[in-house]
């Protein structure tokens, strides 16, 4: 069977008009994979960082200024993170790294203060 430039010829090596190639698209990379760079990042660029993960977040208020974690601990969001922290759920995992919190479901990362 000849097949010109513009044609496409299913079938395989051994011309079997049943097989139909299939389309497998890479697999995403996984999001613990990012949040673990992401903590890598933190922990080794600055010896002094100390990373406390197995937090959620109790209520997101003010727009995503305000975050309140499970253990009471309140933190004010950078003005540049509210968009994102705002569309934080309550029960969002949450690793605290100092000045920041990261959202370990979907990697993203806040740069906060503790208020108390």
């Amino acid at each position: 069977m000849h097949t010109s430039q513009h044609e496409t010829k299913l079938g395989h090596e051994d011309d079997d008009p049943a097989y139909v190639p299939t389309f497998r698209p890479k697999a995403k990379p996984l999001r613990g994979a990012r949040v673990g760079a992401i903590l890598l990042a933190l922990t080794f660029g600055s010896p002094a960082i100390a990373c406390d993960s197995g937090h959620w977040i109790e209520e997101v208020s003010s727009n995503g200024a305000i975050v309140v974690l499970e253990d009471g601990s309140v933190w004010s969001i950078a003005s540049g993170d509210q968009s994102d922290t705002s569309l934080w759920l309550p029960t969002t995992d949450v690793t605290v790294c100092e000045d920041k919190l990261i959202n370990t479901e979907d990697g993203e990362v806040a740069e906060a203060q503790r208020l108390r």
